[in-house]
C-alpha cells in the first residue's frame, strides 16, 4: 500500500508520483524490509501527515502502526513509531487517520486503537 499524487490539471502529463519513499521508513530499523502508507492528510502549508506500518522480510509487523509526516522540504519524520524486537509481530496498538486542526495546523489529531480495542483521540503538538 502506498500513497501517490496524480496531477489534476489537464495540461499536465498524466503520471503518478509516490509521495513517501519506502526507503525513508524502512531505515527506521535494521530489520525493516517494507512499509505500507495510508490515510494521508495535507496541512494548509503543504505538510503531509500519514499513517504507516513497517514489516520484516517474513511479513511480520515491526513496531506499532504509527503516524508520520512529510515536511515542506521533503524530510520524512516518524512521529509516533515505537520499534519492537524482530519476530514479535507487534500489532498491539494502531494509530491512524491523522488530521490537521482546521484552524491551527500546528495541532495534528489522530486515532489510537488500544490492544483491548478501546479508542482514544490523540494530539501531536508541533509548537
Amino acid at each position: 500500500v502506498a500513497i501517490y499524487e496524480v496531477p489534476f490539471q489537464a495540461s499536465e502529463e498524466p503520471s503518478m508520483k509516490q509521495v513517501i519513499p519506502e526507503a525513508a521508513l524502512t531505515r527506521l530499523c535494521p530489520t525493516c524490509a517494507s512499509a505500507s502508507t495510508f490515510s494521508a492528510s495535507y496541512a494548509p502549508d503543504g505538510r503531509l501527515a500519514f499513517a504507516f506500518r513497517v514489516w520484516d522480510r517474513v511479513g511480520m509487523a515491526i513496531g506499532n502502526q504509527a503516524i508520520g509526516l512529510v515536511e515542506r522540504n521533503g524530510t520524512i519524520r516518524a512521529l509516533t513509531f515505537e520499534a519492537t524486537p524482530p519476530f514479535s509481530n507487534n500489532t498491539n496498538s494502531l494509530e491512524t487517520c491523522p488530521r490537521f486542526h482546521p484552524a491551527d495546523p500546528s495541532k495534528l489529531f489522530y486515532l489510537r486503537i488500544h490492544p483491548d480495542q478501546r479508542t482514544s483521540l490523540r494530539m501531536y503538538d508541533f509548537d
